[in-house]
């Protein structure tokens, strides 16, 4: 009788629901009505305004700046998995550079999307941007760190 042995790729899987993880936080995060979501975000920026001189700020709108930067550090994350997922399935550099770009700005357009059915929230083509901007910094970051012979010229 023969045995079957059934090798599993346990790095794959956490890949995967590294990744799977991250788009549920994401999604539960966009979940929230537009109360919460803006009391969470003046939360932080109360903080910052304790223990940062807010004559630094210029009297800019630190709410808007922290929910910005909150997108824009969202799918740098997003961008770094995404790579990171895509090196179990293809060796090109370039490709998964690609790839990854491609399917983080597919997950920024969903998640406006989804927020245009969320009370007090809106989809917005500005933050798929700024969603598109965040993935796109993590991978140059990750071109510069792992091609820096291509660019050290530059």
């Amino acid at each position: 009788m023969e045995t079957i042995t059934l090798k599993i790729n346990w790095k794959k899987i956490l890949k995967w629901l590294l990744f799977l993880g991250w788009l549920l936080f994401i999604y539960i995060s966009s979940s929230q009505q537009g109360e919460v979501s803006h009391s969470i975000s003046n939360g932080f920026v109360d903080f910052l305004k304790e223990i940062i001189p807010t004559n630094l700020f210029c009297g800019m709108d630190l709410n808007f700046l922290m929910r910005k930067f909150a997108h824009v550090s969202v799918f740098f994350v997003l961008g770094i998995i995404t790579f990171c997922l895509l090196k179990e399935y293809s060796n090109s550099f370039y490709k998964r550079l690609f790839l990854a770009f491609l399917i983080c700005f597919l997950c920024a357009c969903m998640d406006e999307f989804h927020q245009v059915f969320v009370s007090g929230r809106d989809g917005k083509v500005l933050d798929i941007l700024i969603d598109s901007f965040g993935s796109l910094l993590s991978l140059s970051f990750l071109f510069l760190i792992f091609k820096p012979s291509l660019v050290k010229d530059a």
